[in-house]
């Protein structure tokens, strides 16, 4: 597992979200904007329940709101590559939600298959960009305090004290 954490790190990750459905609040439902700065990447592939996790989305509420003192310079980003089953399913719940972080539903595996080198760990699914979309931290802040610090300590070290 180290060994692809550290092929990860200083790799840039495609996102191509203009091929993907980003919904919600505010939001076309085609195409999202990206932040100039740093963006957190959060994504689920067919293998996990997608459904669960649009559920669990509330679980980042406490995230988002640090993250709006960064005024748009820090921005989180759930993608999420749900299986034909369950595609119909989450636009549904996705709209009904409308959170007001965009929410990407990449059908075509466009993510995955321009960035063979993302592990198929779950753990390796979150993941720090800097302004090059080259990855500067993988892990959830969510998964424990030590990993919730060292994200905060790194968006600390790039984008100063939070306003």
């Amino acid at each position: 597992m180290e060994k692809d954490i550290e092929d990860l790190f200083g790799k840039p990750i495609h996102l191509h979200l203009d091929q993907m459905e980003c919904f919600g609040r505010h939001l076309s439902d085609k195409v999202c904007t990206l932040p100039t700065v740093l963006k957190l990447v959060v994504y689920s592939d067919s293998t996990m329940c997608t459904s669960c996790g649009i559920k669990k989305l509330y679980t980042w509420d406490n995230q988002f709101q640090k993250m709006r003192e960064y005024e748009g310079r820090l921005k989180v980003y759930f993608i999420f590559s749900p299986s034909m089953e369950e595609k119909r399913n989450l636009q549904i719940m996705v709209k009904n939600y409308l959170p007001d972080t965009p929410i990407y539903i990449d059908t075509a595996n466009v993510f995955l298959r321009s960035n063979p080198h993302i592990p198929a760990f779950p753990e390796m699914h979150t993941f720090l960009l800097d302004e090059k979309d080259s990855v500067i931290l993988v892990g959830s802040p969510l998964k424990n305090g030590k990993m919730e610090a060292l994200f905060w300590q790194t968006v600390e070290e790039k984008l100063g004290k939070r306003e």
